[in-house]
């Protein structure tokens, strides 16, 4: 009876690695999913191609974060070949460890099996803990330091203030500044101990992360100086790290990410508020009381939630893909109340098998289409005006990719590269005298170190729908997406199953073979 919790455990992990989601690449509810197609043709470029220290994008660099997941799931496409599976098999099994690790922080018995079953029942967890982002790695490293600490909480030993270094190097490697959180986890816990033994070590362990990233932002400031001084540092560290950039979602921090919580939380954060009451109510929690087996692990989860808090709140930009970290901590505090893993339990299996589908193609028509469009082994350019697909076609074995976009293209001026100045961005006047401008803009890209000119055009800025249509009836060859109807005497319209129409230029014979499969 003593081993039913940990082999329970075994089938959850199992469970949850082996579940396939419905949700195609980069395609999904939660805010951020459309991150997942641009890793996903990095990391699809770098099985194919090589280039592993330098991430491309549609054949720019791609340097707004350090590379650890792009060569975790290239690595996983060159093992067992190109499929989404394949893609997310690294953040998977980081999720799975994640749960065993939460069994352990919450006691291995019938309180780990609660928290881990509290955090399987969130669908953040859920959707974002099984997509090619960084999140998923990242809730890993914190989770492993909350564990390292948990164990020996002043670093009397070596392998403890070590092994935090290389989660933490790993975690920068992941996702740049925030990987420094396993880091902030244990000097939160140092501000209460203040022990200057401890001080020393955690020092040690900043100097073992350094040892492990550095190297990565070393060679890319030696050899793409300039994109990685502009992309990198200006953009992704100042502009959205230390500024306040643009927002697309509307409403306050606080309410933001409440919301998201209760939406993609719900249970983990009712059941962790049960465990609190219970635990104020009965004047004891054996997470906060020192003599007890969990009193370090219950500091480490405590710091982990400061923490955590603290820095959503002083990131200007808001995210629900932030909070997956803030999760596992949550079902670990849900697992310590008697009343808590009680209705943990009784939730499970109403919830977990309620035979509630995952997402599906029902909700991506586009997804089904371009699935179709692409099996039709068309050789001629597809161009995507909006990015209706949330750049799902990125990942897809097509001919060449273009998106439309209206206006200048581009976001807000410092919270992107230049991309018009280099031809990335192309207004349509341009466009349909491509030739002719090329050689300008092949000079700009090589400034910017650019070994070719392949991502010129990548992207089509249409001003008015007066350009749009000039764009569409000029090019005869090319086959477009649009997100509403759109007559055409110069194409023939072709509508998926799925109802998505599409506008198919002059027909050529088909490629003799696609590289990988459509279905992605």
């Amino acid at each position: 009876m003593r081993r039913l919790p940990a082999v329970l455990l075994i089938l959850l992990a199992v469970r949850f690695y082996a579940t396939r989601s419905g949700a195609g690449i980069g395609v999904g509810t939660f805010a951020g999913a459309q991150d997942e197609a641009h890793y996903s043709n990095a990391a699809l470029r770098m099985a194919r191609h090589g280039e592993w220290l330098t991430p491309y994008f549609m054949d720019r660099f791609y340097l707004y974060k350090p590379p650890l997941v792009y060569w975790l799931s290239a690595a996983s496409v060159k093992l067992t070949g190109v499929s989404a599976d394949a893609l997310r098999r690294p953040a998977k099994l980081a999720s799975a460890t994640v749960l065993l690790f939460v069994f352990l922080l919450a006691g291995n018995g019938w309180a780990g099996l609660a928290a881990a079953a509290a955090l399987t029942l969130s669908p953040l967890f859920g959707d974002l803990g099984a997509r090619n982002m960084t999140d998923a790695l990242l809730c890993l490293w914190i989770v492993l330091a909350a564990w390292l600490i948990s164990q020996d909480r002043r670093f009397e030993r070596a392998s403890t203030w070590v092994g935090l270094g290389v989660v933490t190097g790993l975690a920068i490697l992941t996702k740049s500044t925030a990987g420094l959180i396993p880091l902030l986890l244990a000097g939160a816990l140092w501000l209460v101990d203040r022990d200057l033994r401890s001080l020393a070590r955690i020092a040690g362990s900043a100097a073992v992360a350094s040892a492990v990233a550095a190297p990565w932002f070393v060679y890319q400031s030696l050899v793409h100086p300039r994109w990685f001084w502009a992309e990198f540092v200006e953009i992704e560290l100042l502009a959205y790290g230390a500024g306040t950039p643009p927002q697309y979602i509307q409403g306050s921090a606080p309410a933001f990410y409440r919301d998201a919580l209760l939406a993609g939380a719900l249970l983990p954060l009712a059941a962790s508020l049960v465990s609190l009451l219970e635990a104020a109510l009965g004047r004891s929690w054996t997470l906060l009381r020192r003599e007890q087996p969990l009193g370090p692990a219950g500091a480490a989860v405590l710091a982990w939630l400061v923490v955590m808090v603290a820095a959503i709140a002083s990131f200007q930009y808001r995210n629900n893909t932030y909070l997956l970290p803030v999760i596992p901590a949550l079902a670990i505090l849900a697992g310590q109340g008697r009343l808590s893993r009680a209705g943990v339990f009784v939730a499970f299996p109403l919830i977990a098998f309620s035979g509630s589908p995952p997402e599906t193609d029902r909700l991506d028509a586009t997804r089904s289409a371009l699935q179709q469009y692409c099996e039709m082994r068309r050789p001629n350019e597809l161009v995507i005006a909006g990015a209706v697909d949330s750049f799902h076609a990125a990942v897809l074995p097509l001919a060449r990719l273009r998106y439309a976009f209206p206006g200048e293209g581009q976001p807000p001026k410092g919270f992107a590269l230049d991309f018009r100045s280099m031809g990335i961005v192309m207004p349509v006047s341009e466009f349909l005298e491509l030739e002719r401008h090329r050689p300008r803009y092949a000079a700009v890209m090589r400034d910017w170190g650019l070994p070719n000119d392949a991502p010129l055009a990548t992207v089509v800025a249409f001003p008015t729908e007066k350009d749009l249509t000039r764009l569409v009836e000029s090019s005869p060859d090319r086959d477009f997406l649009l997100p509403q109807p759109f007559p055409s005497r110069s194409h023939r319209h072709w509508t998926a199953s799925s109802g998505r129409t599409l506008l198919l230029g002059r027909d050529a014979p088909p490629r003799p073979s696609l590289p990988w499969a459509c279905r992605m």
